[in-house]
């Protein structure tokens, strides 16, 4: 099949977030949106909540259904300081069976994820899906990158956690 248009979309949702039905539901409404289109699903690639409900659906969109799809995944380096950390230590431990912070240091850096959100957006994007929870500070950091960067941001009511 050849696409005669790319469709990109970022999935931003709370690590927390465990409500893969509506993350999938909402690329697919997109997908059946632009039947003739490339989708580009962009994602955080945590290991858990949204981000990972946006690669099953990459996965299960191709396999099952010889979608289109492809997932272009953006990780953050959370054991890499920037230039816009404070001079101060400011690096937090990481928890015994913390997942969500991968590295190969004893802390990480919180401006990580933040740093991350900024080149998703920077990257480009159509659409914007959001899954926040009350507790998502991540993700309203990206909501609002993408809304000053003009992508338009869809919110999504309903989370199950």
């Amino acid at each position: 099949m050849t696409s005669l248009e790319v469709v990109r979309v970022i999935v931003m949702g709370s690590r927390e977030y465990e409500d893969c039905d509506t993350v999938i539901r909402g690329l697919v409404r997109l997908r059946y949106a632009h039947p003739r289109a490339r989708l580009v699903v962009v994602q955080g690639e945590c290991p858990t909540g949204a981000d990972r409900c946006a690669r099953t659906f990459v996965t299960q969109a191709r396999a099952r259904f010889g979608w289109d799809v492809e997932g272009d995944p953006f990780a953050a380096d959370w054991d890499s300081c920037g230039d816009d950390c404070p001079p101060y230590p400011h690096r937090v431990p990481r928890l015994p069976g913390d997942v969500v912070h991968p590295g190969v240091l004893p802390t990480y850096c919180p401006g990580a994820g933040p740093r991350r959100n900024a080149r998703m957006v920077a990257a480009g994007a159509d659409v914007a899906h959001a899954y926040p929870l009350a507790t998502s500070r991540g993700t309203r950091n990206c909501m609002r990158l993408a809304r000053a960067a003009g992508i338009r941001v869809e919110e999504f009511a309903g989370a199950r956690t």
